[in-house]
């Protein structure tokens, strides 16, 4: 399985420098339905944002084959 992410430079963008927004990605081998390939990390004036703000970023990171 040889794959790619895509739109990781969107997701950090999404952050700003009050709210700012991570993304980490795991080199993990291989790439199925399911496995958790990352996690985006945000911090914001309350928890509920932050999560938001993450939920978005994870959002729009895809997984593509090369």
């Amino acid at each position: 399985d040889d794959y790619a992410f895509a739109g990781v430079g969107e997701a950090l963008a999404s952050g700003t420098a009050e709210a700012p927004v991570d993304v980490r990605l795991f080199a993990k081998p291989t790439a199925h339905q399911g496995r958790r390939m990352g996690v985006a990390l945000a911090r914001a004036a309350t928890a509920p944002e932050a999560v938001e703000l993450a939920a978005t970023a994870a959002a729009t990171v895809e997984i593509v084959p090369r």
